[in-house]
């Protein structure tokens, strides 16, 4: 079932996490690659359950390494990046805590995902806006305006194989 963007979503429970329901969206093209040095590119269907979602859940853990709580942000998928901005860039709250410790975890379906977050400001900005207004409709309109521009973030995927963490 699609629905708008504007429409209020439905939640789902997924492994006693709460996410968003899923939305059918397309992708933006651009030839750029990751630049974090630990970071892989993501696959072909991550970004498509990326560009899918309406709200991605994002964590950005607590200082003593235990889990946040998840907050549901917008994302766009621009090329073979995936992108989040603020309306409103602060110190605080998520943005606040994803500049400050470069990385966080995102819920995509039921994978939970590390990933370094890289301030990107208003570089490729026409890109991400197209994404944003294509996604996001009449309700883009705070997401495409100079100060959220500035605070444009890129995800890229961390690789974590062979990490303690996992298995």
């Amino acid at each position: 079932m699609n629905r708008s963007p504007l429409q209020r979503i439905e939640s789902l429970h997924v492994n006693g996490e709460q996410r968003p329901a899923r939305q059918k969206n397309g992708l933006m093209t651009s030839g750029e690659k990751p630049s974090a040095p630990d970071s892989v590119a993501w696959c072909a269907d991550d970004l498509q359950r990326i560009s899918d979602t309406l709200e991605l859940p994002i964590s950005m853990g607590r200082a003593d390494s235990s889990a946040s709580d998840w907050t549901p942000i917008w994302v766009v998928v621009a090329g073979e990046h995936v992108f989040v901005r603020t309306w409103h860039r602060r110190t605080t709250g998520w943005y606040g805590r994803a500049v400050a410790r470069r990385r966080a975890r995102v819920l995509l379906s039921a994978d939970i995902i590390d990933v370094s977050v890289t301030p990107v400001g208003d570089h490729d900005a026409a890109a991400i806006d197209t994404a944003y207004r294509y996604k996001y409709g009449l309700g883009a309109a705070s997401m495409v305006t100079d100060e959220s521009r500035a605070s444009t973030l890129r995800l890229s995927r961390l690789d974590t194989a062979g990490s303690p963490d996992e298995g």
